[in-house]
């Protein structure tokens, strides 16, 4: 079976890195990303590796990411939108500069990294998508007031 390309943000700790590492052991061909490149050396010099700086909430670095790939490997197959954080706090309480860097990051730029994927994918009529989430809001929301 041919190795598939897999283009994942966000692998510096994680389900992100775990991800590769499994990949890895599968003998798949994976674009690993985080916003310090500094941060995923580790899988450097692995010929099924390739390492992209990307920042989610940056066009251009998207764009340069998925320009490295497409140089390396030709396409893109499967695309997991990791790279996210979270805030906790009640409403009167956030501060509303970062609660708006967060949706940059989780909506937005998850938004971002799948619009410069998405036409590649129809290109070749192939393709997935994965959207990871946390269930900490979840678990974090059910506390007591």
């Amino acid at each position: 079976m041919a190795q598939k390309v897999w283009f994942i943000t966000g692998t510096s700790t994680g389900f992100g890195k775990s991800l590769v590492d499994e990949l890895i052991a599968q003998n798949e061909l994976v674009v690993a990303t985080a916003r310090n490149s500094q941060k995923i050396d580790q899988w450097q010099g692995n010929p099924n590796v390739l390492i992209a700086q990307l920042d989610v909430t940056d066009q251009a670095s998207i764009q340069q990411a998925v320009n490295k790939v497409i140089s390396k490997w030709g396409h893109i197959d499967n695309l997991v939108n990791n790279a996210g954080w979270g805030y906790f706090g009640s409403v009167e309480e956030s501060n509303e500069d970062d609660v708006r860097q967060m949706m940059e990051t989780n909506f937005w730029g998850t938004s971002a990294v799948t619009h410069a994927i998405l036409p590649l994918m129809r290109k070749r009529h192939s393709g997935h998508i994965f959207n990871i989430t946390s269930m900490a809001g979840i678990v974090k929301g059910t506390r007591k007031m």
